[in-house]
């Protein structure tokens, strides 16, 4: 099981997390483009080498704390569902990474659409974060 695991799996997120902002501390900003005019200069602020590497590190953060919070599924069904909204939040998390490598890698011919997609992504991670990490804390207290 992977509860046996939960603090050496947290360490691993812990340490992405705080690598990600390190290594371009607008990271998250850079996500939340309102327009490409916006996104370019945010990536421009940090370079698109650190901007790049932000997004793969992220890529890794997401698949680290779908983990963590899978180590909760024997705290009962609520848990699970928290877990499957995690997952969820998750796999939006890595389609966001995937298009801010897509937009540094293509700034200069970055559409509107491929922003708007990024922040339909972005909306979907928070939401998925937001019930799921409610859900296992709820599902974990009442087990």
């Amino acid at each position: 099981m992977l509860s046996q695991y939960r603090v050496q799996i947290l360490l691993v997120v812990s340490i992405l997390g705080g690598t990600i902002l390190i290594l371009s501390p607008n990271y998250l900003r850079v996500q939340a483009a309102p327009d490409v005019n916006v996104f370019g200069r945010r990536v421009a602020k940090y370079g698109a080498t650190r901007t790049r590497w932000a997004a793969c590190l992220d890529l890794a953060f997401a698949v680290s704390y779908a983990m963590f919070a899978a180590t909760f599924v024997g705290c009962g069904s609520l848990a699970i569902v928290g877990v499957a909204a995690v997952a969820f939040g998750a796999a939006s998390d890595e389609a966001e990474n995937i298009l801010v490598l897509v937009g540094v890698s293509r700034r200069e011919r970055l559409t509107s659409s491929t922003l708007n997609a990024l922040r339909t992504f972005s909306r979907l991670k928070s939401a998925g974060l937001a019930v799921g990490v409610v859900l296992v804390v709820f599902g974990c207290l009442l087990c």
